[in-house]
């Protein structure tokens, strides 16, 4: 999808070193040789206190974090990020979690330059996740996998979401350049040139804005997105209005008047993203949602599997044809003292078509 106006908005990192938060886990620069591409891919790993400790056998959740335009695998997002973890850890909101921080080659918009000189997408997909889950004791399924970025990263992040959701449970956008060609074309022509060749065909291949449409379905049932805006409001806004509107994909959207620095957001909704983190963690791993749809004069009875203080929304739509128009029918519908809920829609098979979504609640 495009949009034609054209914002002259530069995409920039506060400059200067900002004093170091103490972490009680660790964080190291890493390399290893890719098994794919035989070049060296660096990144940086947080491990949370007590990884190392002899006879600690735990499986953690990863999270993947992406840095933004000008950055690498090491900076302040290492001592950052893990620090606002720890907050989270603390007060309860999630459980010890590694972290891991890829290198995007500077301005790669987190995808593969034409050239394949920076591999970006082909380093995290397919050699750094597999190198993360062979040589460390994370969890390493879908359900315990997520993905996270600032500025240039929330626009990779974003795509890795939307094109790989059979790889991540969850997306958390910090202040995104959520581009479209138009506007990366107007801001920034050197990338346009090195990374994709002025080909938008090259763009649309690691554009969020062409996989979420492509993976709709799947995003809408399985994906759970979270934006939070800080300066870049001219990209927040359209990207959470194709989002929530044209592919009705349900997305926290936040708006902190922040300028456009990882650190001040981060203090304002890390803890928040954290905990929004363990509840996509918490309902990839539940039961899928399959309902069994029966009918019943005009009614139609939908039942599916639960457990005790459960709640869910159910929503409705007369087609999948997008946009998407989703009536909801019932929220924080209560889980039956059963292992199986039941919620009857009245006078459903008076309409021609009908397809139901049901969400668990966190």
């Amino acid at each position: 999808m495009k949009f034609s106006m054209t914002w002259l908005i530069a995409l920039v990192t506060f400059a200067g070193t900002l004093p170091l938060l103490a972490l009680n886990g660790t964080v190291q620069p890493l390399t290893f040789t890719g098994p794919v591409l035989g070049n060296t891919v660096r990144f940086s790993l947080y491990l949370p206190p007590g990884y190392a400790s002899p006879g600690n056998t735990n499986r953690y959740p990863v999270v993947y974090h992406l840095h933004g335009i000008g950055g690498s695998s090491g900076g302040q997002q290492t001592n950052q990020v893990p620090a606002n973890h720890e907050l989270a850890v603390a007060a309860g909101l999630i459980e010890p979690c590694l972290i891991v921080f890829p290198d995007g080659y500077n301005n790669s918009m987190w995808a593969d330059s034409v050239s394949m000189a920076k591999p970006a997408e082909t380093d995290v997909m397919q050699q750094l996740i597999p190198h993360v889950d062979e040589n460390y004791r994370t969890l390493g399924t879908r359900s315990r996998r997520a993905i996270t970025g600032f500025s240039m990263g929330g626009f990779g992040a974003a795509k890795f979401a939307a094109k790989f959701p059979d790889t991540f449970a969850a997306c958390v956008i910090y202040d995104g350049a959520l581009h479209t060609w138009t506007t990366l074309n107007a801001n920034h022509p050197d990338i346009v040139a090195e990374i994709f060749n002025g080909s938008e065909a090259a763009f649309n291949q690691f554009s969020p804005w062409t996989w979420t449409t492509t993976n709709a379905m799947q995003l809408r049932a399985e994906m759970r997105f979270r934006q939070v805006v800080a300066a870049l409001t001219v990209y927040g806004r359209p990207w959470r209005d194709f989002v929530r509107v044209t592919n009705a994909i349900a997305e926290p959207y936040i708006e902190t008047g922040l300028p456009h620095s990882l650190g001040p957001i981060l203090d304002a909704e890390g803890t928040n993203s954290w905990h929004y983190l363990a509840q996509a963690f918490a309902a990839a791993s539940a039961p899928p949602l399959t309902p069994v749809v029966l009918p019943g004069g005009t009614n139609v009875s939908l039942t599916w599997p639960s457990v005790p203080d459960e709640r869910f929304d159910v929503r409705r739509a007369a087609s999948l044809a997008a946009p998407v128009v989703w009536q909801t029918l019932v929220t924080n519908w209560p889980a039956s003292a059963t292992t199986t809920t039941e919620f009857t829609h009245t006078n459903a098979l008076l309409a021609p078509t009908g397809f139901y979504h049901i969400e668990r609640k966190p």
